[in-house]
């Protein structure tokens, strides 16, 4: 994507006014900014042919924020739900070939002895299937569902006994998994227009590795019972901003806010309040949400992904949904997904233990009789 957008606007005529040559050329960093935003991911790295593949399921209606964060979903999904917290899975076990790959219909287990993997937690009941190594001890149970981010994966920070199949493998390595990062504000007040819910920024330093810096501004005023503003950063400057010290980012924030809202006349106060996140950084993440890269295999590699492994080694998180990558509607329709999944494995291998446990009796009951007329002419 990147050198195709460069050749666009090597080829876009010049403006004789030099001062809207400047403002056409800042607005077209600000809007590559968004399109890195959208992907995690820098323009240089992204497939020119399938780097959109997913904008024809996407979903209508408008986004929705929930007050109190993402965790009061999560809370209400654990609800009866065993969770064991601080046990970071370190190798799986699931004893089968490497080249072995089943679908779920083929899954051995009973059900309700799946271990779940996510960000690092396990639980478990006996089964044998698949055995867990965590960093508080292992675990064993019917199956596992791998829900570990694509960086985990591609750092090859979760181990697999015997390794994953090569088209899994190879699925892992194509696939992009880039950075997003925020730097997130709480102020005394809103000092900006509430009657909006984000704004932008439009840096005229002409430097492109900065163009995703602090360029875009999400307000929460309304929702988040204090005046709370998220700065983005993508692209390039994502990366920059992983070691970035706090009180540096800071300043530089409060530079741009000063540069928007004091010409206006708004005075900017000095936040109570500054966290940084540093999704590149974190060992349960190593970035933030996958895109299809230069190399890809369009959404194929995201079908590859959700693919079960020797019929108990399951995968679901954004980065195995081909239609909604990348976000949290399509994390939570591949759990679906994968129960679903092993719910049918589950009740065919029960069907299949029935129909085997009616042979033995017929055989041994047939075996019986057969015995007893022995028994009798003898």
């Amino acid at each position: 994507v990147g050198t195709a957008v460069d050749t666009l606007v090597s080829e876009l005529p010049p403006l004789e006014d030099a001062a809207k040559q400047a403002m056409r050329s800042h607005l077209l960093d600000w809007h590559m900014a968004n399109m890195e935003f959208a992907s995690a991911a820098r323009l240089d790295t992204l497939s020119l042919r399938s780097w959109d593949q997913d904008d024809v399921h996407e979903m209508l209606g408008d986004h929705v924020f929930l007050p109190g964060g993402n965790v009061r979903l999560v809370e209400g999904l654990l609800r009866g739900v065993p969770v064991m917290y601080n046990a970071v899975a370190e190798r799986i076990e699931y004893g089968a070939p490497a080249g072995a790959s089943a679908g779920g219909g083929n899954a051995a287990g009973s059900g309700g002895g799946a271990a779940a993997n996510g960000g690092g937690a396990a639980s478990s009941s006996g089964g044998g299937g698949v055995t867990v190594h965590a960093s508080t001890g292992v675990f064993s149970a019917d199956a596992v569902v791998v829900t570990v981010p694509l960086g985990v994966l591609k750092r090859g920070a979760l181990a697999f006994e015997p390794p994953l199949p090569e088209k899994k493998q190879g699925a892992i390595q194509r696939l992009g998994f880039g950075l997003l990062n925020k730097l997130v504000l709480l102020f005394p007040a809103p000092f900006w227009d509430t009657s909006v819910d984000m704004f932008g920024h439009v840096s005229t330093s002409g430097d492109s590795s900065e163009r995703g810096l602090f360029y875009l501004f999400y307000l929460y005023h309304g929702l988040s019972g204090g005046a709370v503003l998220a700065a983005l950063v993508a692209g390039e400057a994502a990366h920059a901003f992983e070691s970035m010290p706090i009180d540096a980012a800071t300043e530089r924030v409060m530079r741009v806010l000063r540069e928007i809202h004091e010409p206006k006349g708004v005075s900017v106060p000095q936040p109570l309040q500054v966290v940084a996140t540093r999704w590149g950084s974190d060992p349960l993440a190593f970035g933030s949400y996958s895109s299809v890269a230069v190399g890809c295999e369009g959404g194929d590699d995201y079908d590859a992904m959700a693919e079960p492994v020797a019929g108990r080694v399951f995968f679901a998180g954004e980065a195995t949904s081909r239609k909604w990558p990348a976000t949290m509607h399509g994390a939570f329709a591949s759990g679906l997904r994968e129960a679903a999944r092993i719910a049918c494995a589950a009740r065919a291998a029960h069907r299949t233990k029935r129909g085997d446990d009616g042979e033995t009796q017929r055989e041994s009951s047939s075996s019986s009789s057969s015995g007893g007329s022995s028994g009798r002419s003898g």
